[in-house]
């Protein structure tokens, strides 16, 4: 039995079962082999049992609990109810553990694994796990975990964290607060997917800018992140009762980017980029770079933002072939290979996009636009937007080379962006190749439609809005049985002023 006077002192207990009695101080102890008692007593301690079964208190002040002499990794459990516990891989027995806050773990340098599973309580623990592939929990309480050298799986719990992944493939989860997230060196992942004990809406993360949060069902802020040195974000999942609406957005470096259940916008950036959809409707925009796109279960939409791919040409897409081809700034060609996705978003260039075997969307944007769609029900979209009342028309002469009247669906649609005033929904009569149909209000005109060889159709299609109003999203759709058509300008919405010529072929 030992027993210390006040003061920092330094114990070690040696072969036996010891009883240490530290008192007040900041101590170090170590009990050495054997079943040993250790009392930190007052003061900020460090305590370890050594080899045996031992009892652990660290009384009062900030303790750290430790195991130097293990043979293996650990299984820590601190505990709000008085009792933790930690068992020894290595076959030295199990301890008891009281009063301790601070966990270091166990090296892969002392022979064994050094993989550690420790599992910290409601205070704000300080864990190290030293080399080794551990899995650690923080638990409640404004928690610092050193993963240190190895491929680890961190969690913070609630409450503001600092996760620090340190050396190895890691895995990081904040959890709950306003987290400091840094992956450390090699490939780190961050995961949202159990963040959250309450449903989300989704997650939106930025790698480039650093930054991650979520808000709940309720509009409240769950959780806000700062992220340092992370390649790979895992999203949320609807299946835990919440949307699972997602926007990641990858950095420079090559990126995965997973958005799991849920309507998910992912954007790469640049790097050789892999992007999951999972399942849901999914937006997928590889960014620059060589990317692997799949889109998962759900109907999915590639598109080539020009802010994230620095185009200077059209895009050549092929879903049946399962590949895109694009130009950039410098010459660079470029190659995604595109994987489950259904639709097709151009860009502001002339682009050439054929669809799959399936049932798919095609949008040429802007740019004079080659559209094929290929076996099944294809719908072929043609887009008028307008970014301001005065301002100019993005619009093309686009082309579709194997239009099927009795499959394919044509959609004119026009909107302002940004939205300047809320438009009223619109509701269409039956069209057909012989008719016209007309809605109160006249304001927005589609004076004339051909067919491939020129010979107008004759029909005319007014869209009805409300004097004051401006369109947000009005959408034609044309639809089996209609002819061949060519849409021709002018189109205009006259209360606005505004007048235009556009025009789609459709061969």
């Amino acid at each position: 039995m030992i027993n210390t006077p006040p003061g920092d002192d330094r114990v070690f207990g040696g072969a036996g079962n010891d009883t240490i009695d530290a008192g007040k101080g900041n101590d170090s102890v170590r009990g050495g082999a054997g079943d040993d008692t250790l009392d930190g007593g007052a003061g900020d301690d460090t305590l370890d049992g050594g080899l045996g079964r031992n009892t652990i208190d660290g009384g009062d002040g900030t303790d750290w609990v430790g195991f130097g002499g293990a043979l293996d990794g650990v299984a820590v459990y601190l505990s709000d109810t008085g009792i933790g516990t930690a068992f020894h891989k290595g076959g030295r027995g199990v301890d008891i553990i009281r009063g301790v806050e601070n966990v270091t773990g166990t090296s892969s340098s002392t022979g064994g694994t050094g993989a550690d599973n420790i599992v910290g309580n409601s205070a704000a623990n300080v864990i190290n796990t030293l080399s080794g592939d551990d899995r650690v929990f923080g638990g409640a309480g404004n928690d610092t975990i050193e993963a240190g050298k190895g491929n680890d799986s961190v969690r913070g719990g609630a409450g503001d964290d600092t996760l620090d992944g340190g050396a190895g493939d890691d895995t990081l989860d904040g959890g709950i607060g306003r987290n400091t997230i840094d992956g450390g060196s090699e490939i780190d992942t961050v995961t949202y997917f159990n963040t959250v004990p309450v449903p989300v809406l989704g997650v939106s993360v930025d790698l480039a800018d650093g930054r991650a949060s979520g808000t709940s069902l309720q509009s409240k802020s769950v959780f806000m992140d700062t992220l340092r040195d992370i390649e790979n974000v895992i999203g949320t999942s609807s299946s835990s009762g919440g949307r699972g609406r997602d926007f990641i957005a990858g950095s420079e470096q090559d990126n995965r980017l997973e958005g799991l259940s849920g309507d998910d916008f992912l954007l790469g950036r640049g790097g050789n980029d892999t992007l999951l959809g999972g399942s849901g409707a999914d937006l997928l925009a590889g960014g620059a770079g060589e990317n692997r796109i799949f889109g998962g279960s759900g109907t999915d939409t590639v598109l080539f933002p020009l802010a994230a791919v620095d185009l200077t040409q059209g895009v050549a897409v092929d879903l049946g072939a399962n590949r895109a081809h694009d130009k950039q700034t410098g010459g660079l060609l470029r190659l995604d290979h595109i994987f489950e996705v259904e639709n097709v978003r151009g860009t502001e260039f002339a682009d050439k996009i054929v669809g799959g075997p399936g049932e798919n969307r095609l949008t040429g944007n802007q740019g004079d636009d080659i559209l094929t769609g290929g076996d099944g029900k294809d719908t072929f979209d043609y887009l008028v937007q307008k970014d301001r009342p005065g301002g100019s028309f993005a619009d093309g002469r686009d082309t579709i080379t194997d239009f099927v009247r009795a499959d394919d669906f044509l959609e004119l649609r026009f909107y302002f962006e940004p939205l300047l005033g809320k438009a009223k929904p619109f509701t269409f009569a039956s069209l057909d190749s012989n008719g016209n149909s007309a809605i109160d209000g006249g304001d927005y005109v589609v004076e004339e439609l051909k067919d491939g060889d020129g010979n107008s159709i004759g029909l005319r299609v007014d869209m009805g809005l409300a004097t004051d109003a401006l369109v947000d999203d009005a959408t034609l759709k044309i639809g089996a049985g209609v002819a061949t058509i060519e849409v021709i300008g002018p189109t205009e919405l006259v209360d606005a002023g505004i007048v235009a010529d556009n025009t789609v072929y459709l061969i």
